[in-house]
């Protein structure tokens, strides 16, 4: 990812948090423990999606063929995680505290594990790509034997 994405990314980032702060301190409605509780996890995860997304695109440019997939799969599990925790903090008001953060923290572990699955799944592929590589390089060629598979 170039260093004018990774800016844009980044003011995209920083924009969302301050629209965000603006709206949860300009609007007229009432401040309690929960609402707070919620603008807090809003922002934890806008920060998780733009990082994730950020790193995503730095592993992908080191390992070239798999980073479209991985950073799909990424943006889109990520972008699922922050659809999730704006909900939830939406309706932050309907849940206790406890239960609050119970969801937000399986929302946030579920998707920490898509995300480590995705670059797994990236690493390997490239792996399995840059042998397949060097042994057509090398000039071998896994050709089966007659009436192999």
């Amino acid at each position: 990812m170039s260093t004018r994405n990774k800016s844009l990314l980044g003011a995209l980032c920083v924009i969302l948090a301050g629209v965000a702060t603006a709206l949860f301190f300009l609007l007229n409605i009432e401040r309690n423990e929960m609402q707070r509780w919620g603008y807090i996890y809003f922002l934890i995860a806008d920060a998780v999606f733009f990082c994730g997304i950020l790193s995503f695109a730095g592993a992908g440019a080191k390992q070239q063929g798999t980073s479209v997939y991985a950073g799909a799969g990424a943006a889109t599990v990520l972008g699922a995680y922050l659809l999730t925790a704006t909900i939830l903090a939406f309706y932050a008001t309907s849940f206790e505290l406890r239960i609050f953060a119970l969801w937000q923290t399986i929302a946030l572990a579920i998707t920490a594990a898509l995300c480590l699955m995705l670059f797994t799944a990236m690493s390997h592929i490239s792996r399995s790509n840059q042998k397949a590589d060097d042994k057509q390089a090398g000039g071998e060629n896994d050709t089966p034997k007659r009436g192999g598979f």
